[in-house]
This record gives structure tokens, sequence and C-alpha cells, in this order.
């Protein structure tokens, strides 16, 4: 109590300016904070083409603010020498950091991370032996869901010490097809294609209405090899993929007797 009957505010409005100062820095502080982040992320979307940064940076203005939000109240409110405390935070801190050295590498990890442009929320990334969408960078680990819907929860200094491969928001599925090489290929490189369009279009499998795309391997002695390359969803397996393309694709083939063989 004698903390506070020492300070400017008592002397000019009792405990009731004391408290009503306190109550306001608090409410200033946490608009303060709400703005900051949303500048944060409009600056980041702006300059980064995506909403990148995670929750994170949020949450280091929002321990920024709130450090500031203490140190008012504890000068206006309490008469306490704030410097002191500050110094006391920098040398117990840097004791802290020898402690928590994976701590602290977590944390670089999802600053360089987070204000990089390597990759943004949505993408989908290859880390070690996981392949996953990025859901989130906190302060310790990055979030992860693959196409199973399967969670990982993987700390930020393995992003430092591993090769980390972006993938395209689309997966590639390459089947192979092999053809008569008595059939009209005109033809072929032309219906194939659309064939394997409409049925992913049917299976609600296409991504973004790209089409698929057939290629010339070489010719054997009887028969003609290609590749049908299609674009879906990472949510999709493989499997499901070749039994809704290759049904239309081998039935076509048959009907105008140009079918050599199919490889699974």
């Amino acid at each position: 109590m004698e903390a506070i009957q020492n300070t400017y505010l008592y002397h000019h409005g009792g405990y009731l300016l004391v408290a009503a100062v306190g109550v306001l820095t608090i409410v200033a502080s946490i608009i303060l904070a709400h703005i900051l982040v949303k500048v944060m992320y409009k600056a980041l979307k702006k300059t980064t083409g995506g909403e990148v940064g995670g929750s994170i940076v949020a949450n280091i203005i929002r321990i920024a603010v709130f450090f500031v939000c203490v140190s008012c109240i504890l000068k206006w409110c309490f008469n306490y020498n704030t410097s002191v405390l500050w110094g006391a935070l920098g040398v117990g801190g840097i004791a802290l950091s020898l402690g928590l050295q994976n701590t602290v590498s977590n944390l670089i990890g999802g600053l360089q991370m987070s204000l990089s442009r390597d990759f943004a929320f949505g993408d989908w990334i290859k880390v070690g032996n996981i392949t996953g969408q990025i859901n989130d960078i906190t302060w310790r680990v990055v979030k992860m869901r693959d196409s199973d819907e399967n969670s990982y929860i993987i700390p930020n200094s393995v992003f430092n010490t591993n090769a980390i491969v972006v993938l395209p928001p689309f997966q590639t599925t390459d089947l192979p097809v092999e053809f008569s090489n008595t059939a009209d290929l005109d033809a072929i490189t032309r219906d194939l294609p659309e064939l394997a369009y409409e049925a992913l279009k049917k299976a609600g499998y296409l991504y973004q209405d790209m089409k698929p795309e057939l290629s010339l391997d070489g010719a054997g002695l009887n028969s003609i090899n290609a590749t049908l390359e299609v674009y879906t969803d990472y949510k999709y397996e493989s499997i499901d993929i070749r039994e809704c393309v290759m049904a239309s694709v081998l039935d076509y083939l048959k009907s105008n007797k140009a079918l050599a063989s199919y490889t699974e």
C-alpha cells in the first residue's frame, strides 16, 4: 500500500485514479496489440505475396506489448523503478538462454521461417520423410497435416538442419499406357487426355481444372509407350486416381482395337 501511496496518481486522485489508470493501461495494451498484429499480417501479406509469419510473430508482438504494459503499471501505479527490472531480466535472460539452447534454437528458427519467403501457409513441403501442408508456425514448432489428415508437430530447429522441398500445390500422378503401333496416333493423343479429364471431373478429383497431358515415351516392336500425367489434390490416393482414369482409357483403347497392354 505504501508504494501506491507514494505515486503521483495517488496524490492527485487516490486509489480510484490509480485503479483507473491501471485498467486503462491494460485495455489500451490489448487494443494496441490487436492493431499491431493486424498491421503485421497485412504488411507481410503485401510484401511476401501471401499471409506468412504464423502465430509466432503475433505472439512476440503481444508479449512485447505485455511487458511494456507491466512496466508502465509498475512505474505509474506502484512507483517501481523498472530499469532495475529490465536489468535483472537481461542478466537472467542470458543465463536462461544457456540452459534452454534448444528452445532458443526453435525460436530463432521459427522467426527465420516466418519472415522469409521460402514458403507460406497452405504450401505443401517435404522435410525428412514427412510430406504435408503447413498449418502454422509457432515459437517452438511447425504444425503440418498430410493428405490422410494426420497431424505433425515438428520442432523449428529441424528445419534449420534438414533440406526442405517445397512441392507444387497439386500432385502429379503418372499413368503408363501401351497401345498398338497400328492405332491412330493423332486420335489417341487427342482423346486420351480428354477422357482422363472427364473422368477426373466426374469424380471430383481435378485440381483447378488442370487438364491431363499425354507424352510419348518410345516405341517397342509392336507397341507405343506413353505416359498420361494427371493433376489432383494431395488428399486423393494414387490407386483411386488410377482406377478412376484407367477404366475410361482402357475401354477406349479396347473399343478402338488399339490396346497393346497396360502396365500397373
